[in-house]
This record gives C-alpha cells, structure tokens and sequence, in this order.
C-alpha cells in the first residue's frame, strides 16, 4: 500500500540517496544508538559546545511528482527540550512547528504529515541553542541533544480530498460535530461560573475573549500576567464525564507565546502529553487531539511565564502577544 518506505537497514549514502539530502558541513547520520524498529535509523549531528554557539543542521525528504495526495508517516524520538534545543518540521518552507512532539525519553512517536498532490520538499530541523542565550538553566538527565527518525513511508490518500500542507488543520464547528457527546465552543458567555466541565487556577486565571476564535464570537485565553511576577503560572482544566468511555479530545488552539519568554504545556491528570507550539504561530488557529482512555480524565492547558526564571531574554518575535486561545472543544468517544 505504501508507496516508499525506508527503515535505513540498507544503509543512509547521501551521494546515493535521490530522496533524501542533509546539510554538508553538519549532515544527519545513520546510527544504531535508537531504532523504532530494525537495527538502525537516522540522527541529527551533535552541535553542543561550552561557548553555546548556536547551530542547526537539516535533513529533508522529497517526495516524487509523480505522487498523488496523500500522508508522509515517521517515528520521531526526541531527546531535546526548550531552550537548549529544538525541532521544527518545514514543509515547502512553510514552518509545521514541532509536528506535536515533545523530549519523550520513552522513546519514538509516530507523525503525520498531509500533503498535496505532487512534488513536496519535508524538511527536519534540529537546532542547538536556538534563542541564542548566554547561560542555560540546570539540564534534564534526558536530554542527549538529538533528534532519531526512522520508519518513514508516504501512504497515497485515494479519492479523500487532500488538504494542502500549509494550511493548518483546523475546523470550525457552529453546533455540535457529528459523534461528539460534548462540545463548548464558549458561545454561551458563560466560561468559567456555569461551565461544569472546566475550572481555571493560577496566578490569574483563564477568561472569556472576543480577540481572537476559531468560530463564532468567543473563545477562551490565558490570562496577561504581569511583569511584576517575573514568572507566573495559569492553567484551566478540562474534567471529562466517566459515562463517554474512551475517545479523543479534540480542541483549536491559537499559541501566540515563545520561548524563553513563554510557555504552552498539555497534562492529562499531571501527565505531561504534549507542548506547543511554543513558536509565535501567525497561521492562526490548529486543531489538536488527545486519546484519552475510559474514567474521568483532567485535560490541563498549561500557561507560564518566564518559565525558566531568567534574568534576561532575548528580544521576542513579531506577533508574540503573550497569550494561548482555546476554542471549539468537543469529546468524540471511540
């Protein structure tokens, strides 16, 4: 069914790859140290350095014109966390963010990427200190500053309508979607008093907002925490009802933060599942979605602010507005 695989247990010869190339003076590597499956898989160079010199190096896969629309898979194993260094998936250029993953020291997820009839250049960026600071905050045991892929394989999409790559993936529901038992798209204007299944805490907490929606008039936002605080915190929570049984939480999300400055965290009862996108995202809205397994689950959206408690931070992107909306939020039970 796949139209291209690769697991790179026959070798990763750049000169001899005509899908794959990788920056000369930095190039991506085939290496055993973690594999999905097999023996091997492929690995972002080592740029660490005591100056904390800055450094990025790009791996980048082309898809055959010949190709009808349809998904690129990979498995991805990130062994780098904010501010030291970072992912970010390029498609034709376009910036995907970090594609959803976070540092996961259990090792590979899997990734999707839709794709558009013909010719497509996926790109994979890793890079070493990418806000350019002086000094770093105390290191996770994890982190060994890489990035493993492995599995890669294109699945063409059939008569499905293909969606373009650079758009985001997001929809706008006006009334409940269709197997959904919940859904709040905050057009009632009554967030937090009489919404049951939500609750916010913090150093102030989340609010209603007409700034910014995904559909309708409202959506919700994180609080705009005061300098004073010099780091702060808020989050607000999502409960789900134990009769849906499993299912998936679908939500839109608007994430105008960027680290160091800021900071967007997903948790389901104090697990972290996910962060990001933690770059200043000018596309607008994208729709994201947690399995979730039967019982009532705690969804929490985390907001911080300076989160790494810095003395100084560097200047902050163009349309960094301090804030992450939230919109259209609806439980499908599976």
């Amino acid at each position: 069914r796949a139209l291209y695989y690769n697991g790179f247990e026959q070798g990763f010869n750049l000169t001899l790859e005509p899908w794959w190339t990788s920056d000369s003076n930095a190039p991506w590597e085939r290496t055993s140290e973690e594999a999905a499956s097999g023996v091997f898989s492929i690995r972002s160079p080592d740029l660490r350095n005591e100056e904390l010199t800055p450094g990025e190096s790009n791996v980048t896969f082309t898809t055959d014109p010949s190709w009808d629309a349809g998904a690129l898979h990979f498995s991805a194993f990130l062994a780098v966390d904010e501010p030291f260094d970072r992912l970010t998936i390029f498609v034709d250029g376009e910036s995907r963010g970090d594609g959803g993953f976070t540092e996961n020291p259990d090792g590979f997820e899997e990734g999707k990427l839709n794709l558009s009839p013909g010719e497509h250049q996926i790109t994979f960026r890793y890079q070493f200190n990418p806000n350019e600071l002086n000094t770093f905050p105390p290191q996770s045991a994890e982190r060994i500053g890489t990035i493993f892929l492995d599995d890669i394989y294109f699945v063409p999409a059939g008569i499905t309508a293909p969606t373009q790559a650079s758009d985001p993936t997001t929809i706008a529901p006006t009334s409940t979607p269709d197997d959904a038992v919940y859904y709040d798209g905050f057009e009632q204007g009554t967030f937090p008093e009489s919404d049951d299944e939500w609750s916010t805490k913090g150093d102030l907490p989340w609010e209603l907002t007409t700034q910014e929606v995904n559909s309708g008039v409202f959506s919700i936002r994180s609080p705009q925490l005061p300098r004073a605080l010099r780091t702060g915190e808020s989050n607000v929570t999502f409960s789900t009802n134990p009769a849906w049984g499993k299912g998936s939480i679908h939500y839109s999300v608007y994430s105008a933060v960027q680290v160091p400055h800021d900071d967007f965290r997903i948790f389901v009862d104090d697990i972290l599942r996910g962060q990001g996108p933690n770059t200043v995202n000018t596309t607008g809205f994208e729709e994201q979605e947690l399995q979730l397994p039967p019982g009532t689950k705690e969804v929490t959206f985390a907001y911080r602010l300076n989160p790494f408690d810095l003395d100084s931070l560097p200047p902050a992107q163009p349309g960094r507005i301090d804030a992450v909306f939230l919109d259209d939020v609806y439980f499908v039970p599976s």
